[in-house]
């Protein structure tokens, strides 16, 4: 009995791959000689993730500054007032008084200034305390007098150094001076046989002399009585 040898290549199928997207695909037959055919291919090339499209970037802009408010400047001070002041006997000291406090109610800076015969009739201490107080006595501590003939019908002008006390300048002077904003105020007493003497050398010129050339402000104003 004879013996037929037989080869049986069972196909299989491998796939040998190289650089640049080729591939070797070998495949078997089914022949007994054992014949077979190999094809190369290349295989097929993974499509590119596309990229992304950029995204539009606004211009960065820096934040505005926040303006700085403007100061509102401080109002100009105020200079008012009067002589021949006041008298029990007139109600005319009352009715300029209601002026004062009409300017100075909302809280504006400034002086009262007096040019003299504040109480009359000859500036007694009881003057001042009775008819005086009563009116333009509300605004004391802001006011800045100058002293008058009738002040001095009571001895050394007692009663009108006594109630302004040392707003008044030394009683046995009389004259003073004294800043206001931008402007440099001189008091003068004007009873010069009081002061001795008002004339050129007196003490009260050669203070005046001295005081102007301690304050040499473009604006100076004098007033007395």
């Amino acid at each position: 009995m004879g013996i037929s040898k037989y080869l049986l290549l069972i196909g299989i199928s491998l796939t040998l791959a190289w650089g640049n997207g080729l591939s070797a695909d070998v495949q078997g037959g089914g022949s007994p000689d054992g014949g077979g055919s190999a094809s190369v291919q290349p295989s097929p090339t993974a499509a590119p993730t596309p990229s992304p499209a950029p995204t539009a970037m606004l211009p960065q802009t820096e934040p505005s500054p926040t303006p700085t408010p403007t100061p509102t400047p401080d109002p100009d001070p105020v200079l008012v007032g009067a002589g021949d002041i006041a008298s029990c006997d007139s109600t005319g000291d009352e009715a300029t008084a209601d002026l004062l406090d009409a300017i100075f109610s909302a809280g504006a800076p400034g002086k009262v200034f007096t040019a003299g015969d504040n109480a009359y009739n000859s500036g007694t201490a009881d003057e001042f305390a009775n008819c005086y107080d009563a009116s333009w006595g509300r605004h004391r501590q802001i006011t800045r007098p100058a002293p008058g003939n009738h002040d001095y019908n009571t001895v050394g002008a007692s009663g009108y150094f006594g109630y302004f006390s040392d707003v008044a300048g030394d009683p046995s002077k009389g004259y003073y001076s004294y800043d206001l904003g931008a402007w440099h105020i001189i008091v003068v007493n004007s009873n010069c046989w009081e002061v001795s003497g008002c004339g050129a050398g007196s003490p009260q010129e050669q203070w005046l002399r001295a005081d102007l050339a301690a304050h040499p402000a473009i604006c100076t104003l004098a007033y007395w009585h």
